[in-house]
């Protein structure tokens, strides 16, 4: 009960942060290296869905509330870049180097891949986005304290969410 109890409510605690960003930030960086083979496929603009495909899909008011950096430019090498630079910081959070300002930057790469590839998205990118959101929010454990404790409270409730929806839906 003593590790449990630290783990969830201790939010001085750093271990506990540590611990979930590693989690977090080392399974997202996995995910992505898996669909590394199919970049050009899922995110590309010669596809499976070209931005064109993509914005016959929304409205004018829906397409701007779905911002991408993918969208800046339709080059492979703007792509390979963005993926580079999202995988870097991926692995650059894991291993806990500069966590404060580098989750704000995975929390808004995530959105833009999530946002670029409307048919591949499914449950794991769409928690990923809220729980990038609350380790932002947080600094992913190295903000101040009211900011921390709010971060690991958006998380609990979002796993309170998941398991509830989880069980509703059995």
């Amino acid at each position: 009960e003593g590790i449990w109890n630290t783990f969830w409510f201790e939010h001085e605690a750093d271990r506990s942060w540590r611990v979930l960003r590693r989690l977090v930030y080392g399974l997202l960086c996995l995910f992505y290296v898996s669909r590394l083979p199919d970049l050009f496929f899922l995110y590309g603009e010669t596809g499976m869905f070209p931005r064109s495909a993509v914005q016959e899909l929304f409205t004018a008011e829906q397409l701007a509330l779905r911002f991408s950096l993918l969208n800046l430019s339709v080059s492979h090498y703007w792509l390979v870049f963005l993926y580079t630079v999202f995988l870097g910081t991926l692995a650059a959070l894991a291993a806990g180097f500069q966590v404060r300002w580098l989750s704000i930057l995975a929390w808004v790469l995530q959105l833009s891949f999530v946002h670029r590839a409307v048919y591949t998205v499914y449950g794991f990118d769409k928690v990923m986005c809220v729980l990038l959101a609350s380790l932002a929010l947080a600094g992913a454990g190295q903000g101040p304290l009211w900011a921390r404790s709010l971060g690991m409270r958006f998380i609990q409730v979002q796993i309170m969410i998941l398991y509830a929806y989880s069980g509703l839906e059995k």
